[in-house]
């Protein structure tokens, strides 16, 4: 269902000037909605801000079917709390609350915490990578190669503002 509104827009459309236009309001609505829920497994995003990741398993765990009615007051109040955008660092699973899920899940404290320490390692290897200049990088990748290339000459860099023409 689509309504329109009196409220003008002003705004460019394909190069030309739009205004007073009308706008749309959207709504979608659903009558029957399947659920599919996955089980958690540990994860392996070393992005993870501190602790063990988790990620959803490959396959679901169970499937729910119900219908839903605009007058439930849980769709109201679930639908007007996610019209405002939510911050990234509220989106954040906070490390205690990952590992009690995943001893939920049946992992044992000692595979959870060989996760984490495997996570750190990564996670400073990325800190050592970005302190390095590229230079260092490239040296470094041919040394661990093996190819015995180890002198390297950076490369002529002209700066357009200092150079004249003759």
């Amino acid at each position: 269902m689509t309504s329109r509104t009196s409220q003008s827009v002003n705004c460019s459309l394909h190069g030309r000037r739009v205004s007073d236009a009308p706008l749309i309001n959207r709504s979608v609505s659903f009558v029957d909605v399947t659920i599919y829920e996955f089980p958690l497994r540990i994860g392996d995003n070393p992005a993870c801000t501190a602790g063990c990741p988790i990620a959803l398993a490959s396959k679901h765990q169970s499937i729910r079917k119900s219908s839903i009615s605009s007058d439930d007051e849980d769709v109201t109040r679930t639908t007007e709390t996610s019209m405002t955008k939510r911050r990234s660092r509220d989106l954040v699973i906070p490390s205690d609350i990952r590992t009690k899920l995943l001893l939920e899940q049946g992992y044992d404290l000692q595979r959870i915490v060989k996760t984490t320490e495997a996570i750190l390692k990564i996670q400073e290897q990325r800190r050592e990578s970005l302190q390095k200049t590229s230079w260092e990088g490239v040296k470094s990748f041919f040394q661990a190669s093996g190819s015995g290339k180890t002198t390297f000459k950076m490369p002529l860099t002209i700066n357009r503002a200092s150079a004249t023409m003759a």
